[in-house]
C-alpha cells in the first residue's frame, strides 16, 4: 500500500509538471543525455553518441524534461545551465 502511494504522489507530482528533483534526480545515463541536450543535439545525434536506439534517446530526454517540470529542451538545458566543456 505504501508503495502505490508513493507511486500516485510521483505521477501527480510529474502530472503538474513539478518533477522538482532537479538534477539531483537524473539517473546517471541521464546526466549523460542531458549534457548531449544543452549541446544542441537531435534525439538521432545522442543515439549515435551514446550507442542506443533513437526510441531510447527520447525516452531519455522525455524523463529528463519530466523530472525537471521542463516543457522543452531549451527550458531544461537553462534550468541546470550549460555543462563545461
Amino acid at each position: 500500500v505504501r508503495a502505490v502511494d508513493a507511486a500516485t504522489a510521483l505521477v501527480r507530482s510529474l502530472a503538474r509538471g513539478g518533477g522538482g528533483g532537479g538534477h539531483d534526480a537524473l539517473t546517471s545515463r541521464e546526466h549523460e543525455v542531458q549534457t548531449l541536450v544543452a549541446r544542441g543535439l537531435s534525439n538521432a545525434r545522442i543515439a549515435q553518441a551514446r550507442v542506443i536506439t533513437e526510441k531510447t534517446a527520447g525516452l531519455h530526454v522525455s524523463n529528463i524534461l519530466a523530472k525537471l517540470g521542463a516543457r522543452n529542451r531549451t527550458e531544461a538545458a537553462a534550468r541546470l545551465g550549460r555543462p563545461s566543456e
